[in-house]
């Protein structure tokens, strides 16, 4: 028997999923942010990243194909609520639950908190206690925001169009703006080859931050030290040989920053000058081991120019814009 759920702005009528209760078109209402992920990447690694910069929280992913394991059979959309009653309900319960969103009725609801606390227990089973004090009735200002992914055929940027359905608490700019793919250059102290390669990469990428979710894969792009200080300027070797390559890359307003775990969260692809700077990402962040790889595709460290001649410098420009090239094509598709 279906039941009322809350989440963002409105109930859902919510059902086991593969009951004969179950609404259709219904969306998944997924438990773990990490299984959302995985289903959602697996169709389009740009939702994949919309995932884990936005849910919690209210957005509904929508496909126009069934999602991936390790999402249940047959589903088409997903959400993951913040709501702290209907959390609970969803972890207690053993098969997957989807639901589908109920609009208003006229400013009020059909049901009152109490009737969907005590509708859950049916979910949860006839000895489950609900206690619905804290369920507040939601609120309409708060309104998801439907995503829809590979409606409009395949944009380029990794698992097609993807386009605001329905403007809600996300406005249709702030994803956009999350829809960027975020790539960190990490050496050790932030005045030398990472700002090269962050200044390179740059001017090299024909994807600007700013565009749209249908124009392909956006890139942005920074770079930080595993022994950096704040606010160092680059070296004044690395500023020439940048400038001189010629592609409109500069170095002239970079200021250094160290490592941290944030940076490295932030990251959805992480390039490194050598395998020391690898294993202090990891030893920061043991879960970042399959984003971060060094930058030259043939495995070589990218020695450090530091104290040498200006050509040294350059010959290592040149090393950083050839190996990024080579990465570049492996990250647009």
């Amino acid at each position: 028997m279906p039941v009322l759920l809350p989440v963002e702005g409105t109930y859902v009528l919510a059902a086991a999923h593969g009951s004969a209760g179950q609404p259709s078109g219904a969306a998944w209402l997924a438990v773990d942010r990490s299984d959302l992920e995985a289903s959602i990447t697996a169709l389009s690694p740009a939702a994949g990243r919309l995932v884990r910069r936005l849910t919690p929280g209210p957005v509904v992913f929508r496909f126009p194909s069934e999602l991936p394991g390790p999402a249940p059979t047959g589903v088409r959309a997903a959400r993951l609520t913040t709501h702290p009653f209907t959390l609970t309900v969803l972890a207690e319960c053993e098969r997957p639950v989807v639901g589908l969103e109920l609009a208003d009725n006229a400013g009020g609801w059909t049901s009152t908190p109490t009737e969907a606390a005590a509708a859950a227990c049916l979910l949860l089973g006839p000895n489950a206690e609900v206690d619905s004090h804290d369920l507040p009735v939601p609120e309409g200002r708060t309104v998801a925001t439907i995503v829809e992914v590979g409606f409009d055929g395949d944009s380029g940027g990794g698992g097609g169009a993807i386009r605001v359905a329905r403007p809600g608490s996300y406005e249709e700019r702030f994803i956009r703006k999350q829809l960027a793919m975020n790539v960190l250059f990490v050496c050790t102290g932030n005045t030398c080859r990472s700002p090269m390669a962050e200044a390179i990469a740059s001017a090299m990428s024909p994807r600007a931050e700013s565009s749209g979710p249908s124009e392909g894969l956006a890139m942005r792009f920074t770079s930080a030290g595993t022994a950096a200080s704040s606010g160092a300027s680059p070296s004044a070797e690395a500023v020439r040989a940048v400038k001189d390559l010629e592609i409109g890359a500069n170095l002239v307003s970079h200021r250094s920053r160290p490592l941290n775990r944030k940076l490295i969260a932030e990251a959805d692809a992480i390039y490194t000058m050598s395998r020391s700077h690898m294993h202090a990402i990891l030893e920061l962040d043991p879960e970042a081991g399959d984003k971060v790889r060094l930058l030259d595709p043939d495995g070589h460290d990218v020695p450090d120019p530091v104290g040498l001649a200006d050509r040294v410098y350059m010959q290592t420009a040149r090393s950083i814009m050839a190996m990024w090239e080579r990465r570049l094509k492996e990250l647009a598709p």
